[in-house]
């Protein structure tokens, strides 16, 4: 079998899922295939053969080819894996992409990992007998080896397009990524704090995954780039499981950092609004407000921005601009077209913290 000939057998593969999904169940003529692929009449007649032989087509005389009435092919689902469907940012995400989605006869379901790898492993297992349109993955963590990266395998082998959102498993080369530049977003915060005239940068950020560890790389070289001193003691880093306890409203880690580091005329730039709301709070216990003695500011836009005593200036992505490019990503790769990696923009929201 050529490269030729595998690629056509691959292309007609994911033209069938598409077709199933749109209620449609004759391929085009021979000749229309030869003009799409640019080959042979014998080679898609070859290629034919094989998806016969897999039980995918029938092929009747005098009326052409039609996709197989089996039972394991694709179907309109799409499964959005994710750490906590209910909380954060997640509702409103979920809601939009849902809408987008039931417009192009998709159906998405939610599942919650609650970040354990092995409720995380029993759904893609459960997922992969279902044989969906596409999997979209919002890691536990992207730094840490995943023990699930085989069943990840197995998906993409059967050609079920998985999607990572915002930051992709170790070992997942030529995913499909909507990613941030976080960087870039670290930048236009500690340049909104220089242009105050504040010069004193903190931060907290996840030590456990790229999004972190970017957001931190991107303050650093701000800090330079502006001729700040970087203060390394001014910087926390925290874990995934840190972050849970944060959750359940366990502040030992901030606590520990506003005591022993933070001091009045600093500015921090925290890793979302949670940690962002969580500061504040352990702040004015202390009797450091927000803004006449500190400053905060975060990443995110989510609700919790605007939910407490201090309204919080706030990165986020424009409205529904991640589930348009979900939604885009998945509609891409159902009909085999380059998705690759698409970088979302920020949108600096001014409040005053």
């Amino acid at each position: 079998m050529t490269s030729r000939y595998k690629d056509i057998v691959n292309m007609l593969e994911l033209e069938i899922r598409q077709m199933q999904i749109d209620g449609r169940s004759k391929l085009p003529t021979e000749k229309e295939l030869c003009s799409t692929y640019s080959c042979s009449r014998q080679t898609i007649r070859n290629a034919l053969d094989v998806l016969e032989d897999k039980g995918l087509i029938v092929r009747r005389r005098g009326s052409g080819s039609f996709i197989a009435d089996t039972s394991d092919k694709p179907c309109n689902k799409v499964f959005f894996i994710t750490e906590d469907e209910d909380s954060y940012i997640y509702p409103a995400l979920i809601s939009q992409l849902k809408n987008t989605l039931n417009d192009k006869k998709y159906e998405l379901i939610t599942c919650s990992t609650n970040g354990s790898y092995s409720a995380e492993r029993e759904i893609l297992s459960d997922i992969i007998t279902q044989n969906p349109a596409a999997v979209i993955i919002d890691p536990i963590s992207s730094i840490i080896p995943n023990p699930n990266t085989d069943l990840i395998g197995r998906l993409t082998d059967n050609n079920i397009k998985v999607i990572y959102l915002y930051s992709s498993y170790p070992y997942s080369e030529n995913s499909i990524v909507i990613s941030e530049d976080n960087s870039g977003g670290s930048r236009l915060l500690v340049c909104h704090l220089a242009d105050r005239g504040l010069r004193n940068i903190a931060g907290i950020f996840r030590l456990d995954d790229t999004r972190g560890l970017e957001r931190f790389r991107g303050c650093i070289d701000t800090i330079r780039d502006l001729g700040l001193e970087f203060n390394e003691s001014a910087f926390c880093m925290y874990s995934h499981n840190e972050l849970r306890q944060l959750q359940k409203g366990h502040t030992e880690f901030i606590q520990r950092f506003a005591e022993e580091h933070l001091t009045r005329d600093m500015a921090v730039v925290c890793q979302n609004d949670i940690i962002a709301y969580q500061l504040i709070k352990v702040l004015n216990e202390r009797g450091m407000k927000v803004p006449d003695d500190i400053s905060v500011v975060s990443f995110d836009n989510s609700y919790y921005a605007t939910s407490g005593s201090v309204s919080i200036t706030s990165l986020g992505h424009r409205d529904k601009d991640v589930a348009a490019s979900l939604s885009e990503a998945i509609l891409s790769s159902a009909r085999n077209r380059p998705a690759g990696i698409k970088s979302l923009g920020w949108t600096l929201h001014v409040r005053n913290s």
